[in-house]
């Protein structure tokens, strides 16, 4: 497989999965799918990956923050 488009959208999937994950372990482990995923992105692309980056970063945080906050 060497096409960019799908090397996202398997990363995109995967960062889905992160966030329905049952428990810590299972959601690090999708997440860190995805950024795998996005390493095979070529360069030029990287703007889209940084974008799923950007998406998985947020993602992090409002599940880390509630916990915070409360």
């Amino acid at each position: 497989m060497s096409d960019p488009l799908e090397y996202l959208a398997r990363a995109q999937d995967c960062l889905i999965k992160a966030g329905d994950a049952p428990n810590r372990d299972l959601r690090q482990s999708w997440l860190d799918a995805a950024e795998n995923w996005l390493r095979m992105v070529p360069h030029d692309l990287r703007t889209l990956a940084e974008m799923f980056e950007t998406a998985e970063r947020d993602q992090r945080m409002q599940q880390v923050a509630p916990k915070i906050w409360h």
